[in-house]
């Protein structure tokens, strides 16, 4: 008899458990997945400075307008030294961009052969502006 009272007991109790779990809501379904981000691994965009130095060389030659006598190509050299900045846009892989320089320059030459005095070539200021358009990869 006790068998049979303890098996009715659990029967009963499995029962319940059973019923209870039924009446439960049901719980929210997680969000279908999304397709992951693509985050580029570097960039091109943004601003960016700089400074840069340098070293200029070449040859000068001076001719008198009133005659055909010239002194002779003559050296001109010297250093340089200034700043760059510049802006660069990157549309998917394509890069485009603007970029300035300044710089002091300290080239310099001169030569004394067919010249009453001497005759002197100089560069004080560099400057350039370029655009650009690339491919980034």
């Amino acid at each position: 008899m006790k068998r049979l009272l303890l098996a009715g007991v659990g029967s009963g109790a499995l029962a319940m458990s059973t019923a209870l779990a039924a009446d439960v809501p049901p719980g929210r379904y997680m969000p279908p997945p999304r397709a992951p981000a693509y985050v580029p691994f570097f960039s091109w965009n943004g601003m960016y400075v700089g400074i840069n130095a340098g070293y200029g060389f070449g040859h000068s030659n001076w001719t008198k307008p009133t005659t055909t006598a010239t002194t002779g190509d003559f050296d001109i050299t010297g250093a340089t030294i200034g700043g760059t900045v510049g802006y660069n846009v990157q549309l998917s892989a394509m890069v485009v961009g603007v970029e300035a320089d300044l710089a002091w320059s300290n080239i310099k030459g001169s030569h004394t052969i067919n010249c009453a005095a001497s005759c002197k070539t100089s560069n004080n200021w560099l400057r350039t502006g370029r655009g650009r358009i690339g491919y980034a990869f």
